[in-house]
């Protein structure tokens, strides 16, 4: 949205934020279609960083600038909205999610109406983190990190006087954030995507071009340039191609990144980079002139904020009640989301933002506030959904259900390998794997309990990490040299026996993983690369065995989508819901499985490992039961066993423990 009384009105720029927000609606419906649509964010905080600096800058010159009128017209401009959204997806909420669910969706709604939710989803995130697809208010964290900016901008602005300071704090700014950005991606992805010092250095990005457009005169003249007024090019000469070249930057990054790319890091410096060309080139350049001003295309630009807002609930709710697959369903939403935000702009945006009163801002932000705390109240469950029958509620238990690393301490390593111990004993049992081999420290912390001194265990695990060196997965970091550096940190500890077990068969499928290099082909039953995993496998049992350690070789369990607590479940769009009971077919799963399954016997047999199978414990000859006897699920999600059930059930583990052989 343009403020008329600050900066002069460029539709060009309307039309750049309608270029990212279809991009960012159409990722989101279709991301095969645009792969790099994500970017779009990275384009609206260029935009924002610009217009909201130039507003500040210009009323700092003329001596009108206030913090007070400042953060007044940010409510007016964003909490109308939101406040519509917040509404709608409450109500969806209470009509269609089950408890624990809904249990989320307030924490989402109190640190959605707080803009907090950016550090929320980050703490969210990890290897069992609800998919993103299902959390309806995601898409807030880009307006969480825009607001913490301006929290700290504009006192930024206020004390530093004369324009060479701001400069400075800007080009600090921005070189510090984003060298947190690209120093943080490779290590902590979420932190690197979520978190405001990550992300800053593209809104000070286009605060900097803002900045040269205010202080042409004297900042262009001291490099040589020539100046200009706020609505003329940066790049006189050239600003046809500067613009030609940014349309292409931002539709390159469109179309050429994707979710396989560590994003942002480096490579949102392509967006940015388009933008800031666009935006510098002027309203005059060919492809501003020629194609952003178009009326219709400005007028999805001035439209953009709420159907950025109403597109991503729309498509999460879809998602939710398992109609999110069909394409129509999907171009539904995204229309539905086209006509609910021209209404939102026309009838309820437009209106409060210039309406006259001075309370205006006040009610908003008391308005805001109520949402943070009946977030608050959903979130303690003193709110409870439509569905709450005690099958929904078992669904809950199910999935939360998780028991690692409860009572486990950490251990700290120079490499940066994480490790968890528990017991002194000298029977020392090195679990090493992913988090199929986690799943079972409950049963295990079971028997320390009731045999105090049987065994010290220490885990070395990493979710989504087979545990067979220069197997690697593509856009997973964590796995670099992971089975390498706890093989070697078992060198310097007084292990006795090591036990390696994985969801095997979920990493020999073909896709993702490979041996070494990518050129070996994904793993699979027959390919080379998994020839070369099994022998690798073997060679490293082999050294745990020369070393005079006993080796146990954990299989996999049954995994499938069938064994999801909400595999029965089924919805409607009346907000009806039925569960039914439902088993994993072990002759389907044995298909993929038993090849895989001889493989690794025979590598643990040419390497002197034992054999631990729990399928004969989980299944019969012919199905695996997802729930117990009493009706209990036994899974919390299609590849893990409940904490429950694994302490209750799971003895086929306690032989992990026993002394050496």
């Amino acid at each position: 949205m343009r403020d008329t009384t600050a900066i002069a009105y460029r539709p060009d720029i309307d039309g750049l934020r309608a270029i990212a927000v279809a991009a960012v609606v159409g990722y989101h419906a279709a991301p095969k279609l645009i792969s790099g649509g994500f970017a779009g964010v990275d384009v609206f905080f260029v935009i924002s960083g610009y217009l909201i600096s130039s507003i500040i800058l210009r009323e700092k010159a003329e001596g009108k600038f206030s913090l007070l009128a400042f953060y007044a017209r940010r409510i007016r401009r964003l909490f109308p909205a939101l406040i519509a959204v917040l509404t709608a997806t409450f109500l969806m909420g209470w009509y269609y999610l089950l408890p624990h669910e809904f249990l989320a969706l307030g924490k989402q709604i109190a640190a959605g109406a707080a803009y907090y939710i950016n550090f929320v989803l980050k703490r969210e995130a990890g290897y069992f983190a609800v998919a993103s697809d299902e959390k309806p208010l995601l898409h807030l964290w880009s307006l969480a990190v825009e607001e913490q900016f301006y929290l700290v901008w504009p006192v930024l602005l206020l004390v530093l006087p004369g324009k060479w300071r701001m400069l400075a704090a800007l080009a600090l700014v921005t070189m510090a954030s984003f060298w947190s950005n690209v120093s943080t991606i490779d290590r902590n992805a979420a932190a690197a995507f979520f978190l405001p010092q990550n992300r800053f250095w593209e809104l000070s990005l286009g605060a900097v071009l803002a900045f040269a457009h205010h202080h042409a005169a004297a900042v262009l003249a001291h490099f040589g340039l020539s100046t200009m007024a706020a609505n003329e090019p940066i790049f006189p000469k050239i600003q046809n191609a500067a613009s030609i070249l940014g349309i292409a930057l931002i539709a390159g990054g469109y179309w050429v990144l994707d979710s396989t790319y560590l994003y942002p890091g480096v490579w949102a410096l392509i967006p940015c980079a388009g933008a800031l060309l666009l935006i510098g080139a002027g309203p005059g350049a060919f492809v501003n002139k020629v194609l952003l001003s178009r009326r219709e295309i400005a007028f999805i630009g001035l439209i953009s904020y709420p159907l950025y807002l109403w597109h991503w609930p729309l498509l999460s709710f879809a998602s939710i009640l398992r109609i999110g697959d069909d394409w129509k369903v999907r171009l539904f939403a995204v229309l539905a989301s086209a006509v609910l935000a021209i209404f939102t702009y026309r009838y309820i945006e437009r209106p409060i933002r210039h309406a006259p009163a001075r309370a205006v801002p006040v009610v908003l932000l008391a308005a805001s506030s109520l949402f943070v705390i009946g977030g608050l109240l959903v979130k303690q469950q003193v709110v409870q959904p439509r569905h709450d029958a005690s099958v929904h509620y078992d669904i809950g238990d199910a999935i939360a259900d998780w028991g690692y690393p409860d009572g486990l301490q950490p251990i700290k390593t120079p490499s940066g390998l994480q490790l968890r111990t528990s017991g002194e004993s000298a029977n020392r049992i090195l679990y090493f794997g992913d988090s199929n081999i986690e799943q079972y420290w409950p049963r295990i912390r079971q028997r320390l309990n009731d045999q105090p001194g049987i065994a010290s265990v220490i885990f070395a695990t990493t979710g989504g990490c087979p545990p067979i060196a220069g197997v690697r997965e593509l856009g997973h970091p964590n796995c670099e040299n992971f089975a390498e550096r706890v093989e070697q940190i078992a060198k310097t500890l007084a292990i006795k026996s090591v036990v390696i077990g994985a969801a095997w068969s979920g990493y020999f499928n073909g896709t993702g993983y490979y041996f070494q290099e990518q050129g070996s082909g994904g793993l699979g039953p027959d390919t080379t690369g998994t020839a070369r995993a099994m022998s690798e496998l073997t060679s490293m049992i082999k050294r745990f065995r020369a070393s005079g350690k006993s080796v146990w070789l954990v299989l996999s369990i049954p995994s499938g989508s069938a064994l999801f607590p909400q595999s029965g479940l089924q919805r409607t769009l009346s907000g009806a819901t039925t569960v039914r009971h439902s088993d994993l077919n072990r002759t389907e799963f044995d298909k993929h499985w038993l090849p895989i399954r001889a493989k690794l016997v025979e590598a643990a047999r040419a390497g002197g490992a034992e054999i631990v199978d729990p399928m004969a414990s989980l299944c019969s000859q012919s199905l695996c039961p997802t729930r117990l006897a009493s009706g209990k699920f036994m899974y919390k999600d299609g590849s893990h066993l409940r904490a429950s059930v694994v302490r209750d059930h799971a003895d086929f583990i306690d032989i992990t423990l026993s002394l050496p052989r």
